[in-house]
C-alpha cells in the first residue's frame, strides 16, 4: 500500500513528453585528453518532472554510458548526459561541446548507436531504483561516516573551535 502511494506521488509530479533526444559524454579524470561522445538518439516514452523539466532519472541514463565505458576499458570515468524534447536544439549544444573540445586539443571519440544506445527507464524502475537507493543511503549512514547525532548540531561549532569563529589560539584569517 505504501509503495503505491509512493509510486502515485511521483508519477503526479511527471510529465510524459512521449519523446526526449539525448546524447552521452564521458571523460576520465586523470586523462583530459580523450572524450567519448554518442550519437543523440531518441527516447520514445521518456518522463521529466513538472518543476524543473529535469529527466526523470538522468543519472540512470549517465550510469549506463559509463558502464558501457568501463567495459571498453576506460578507468573511473565520469558521464553525463544532455537532454532536450527539440532534437535541433540539443544537435546545436552537441556541435557545440564538440567542437569546444576539439579547439582544446582534445580527441574526440563517437560512439555510435549500433555500439551503444540508452535503454529507457520506466516509471516502475525509476521507483524501485530510488528506493534501494534510499535504502543503501540508510544503511550506510552519511558519507562522512558520522551518525545524525555524532557531529554538530545547528548552531553548534565544531570541536576546537572558539567563541566569535575565529580560528583556535585566537588567529583570524583573511588579514
Amino acid at each position: 500500500m505504501l509503495l503505491m502511494a509512493i509510486g502515485s506521488a511521483s508519477a503526479q509530479r511527471l510529465i510524459s513528453p512521449n519523446k526526449m533526444y539525448i546524447f552521452g559524454v564521458t571523460f576520465a579524470a586523470q586523462d583530459d585528453s580523450v572524450v567519448y561522445m554518442t550519437d543523440v538518439q531518441k527516447l520514445e516514452d521518456s518522463h521529466i518532472y513538472r518543476n524543473n523539466n529535469f529527466l526523470y532519472c538522468r543519472s540512470e541514463y549517465a550510469s549506463q554510458f559509463h558502464d558501457y565505458i568501463m567495459i571498453t576499458g576506460l578507468n573511473h570515468p565520469t558521464a553525463l548526459v544532455m537532454y532536450n524534447q527539440n532534437r535541433t536544439k540539443l544537435e546545436k549544444k552537441y556541435l557545440k561541446m564538440k567542437s569546444k573540445y576539439e579547439k582544446k586539443g582534445v580527441v574526440v571519440k563517437f560512439v555510435p548507436e549500433t555500439d551503444f544506445m540508452f535503454r529507457e527507464i520506466s516509471l516502475e524502475e525509476g521507483e524501485q531504483s530510488t528506493q534501494e537507493a534510499q535504502k543503501q543511503v540508510e544503511k550506510q549512514g552519511p558519507a562522512d561516516g558520522k551518525g545524525p547525532k555524532d557531529g554538530p548540531g545547528k548552531g553548534q561549532r565544531p570541536e576546537g573551535m572558539p567563541p566569535g569563529g575565529g580560528m583556535p589560539g585566537g588567529a583570524m584569517g583573511g588579514h
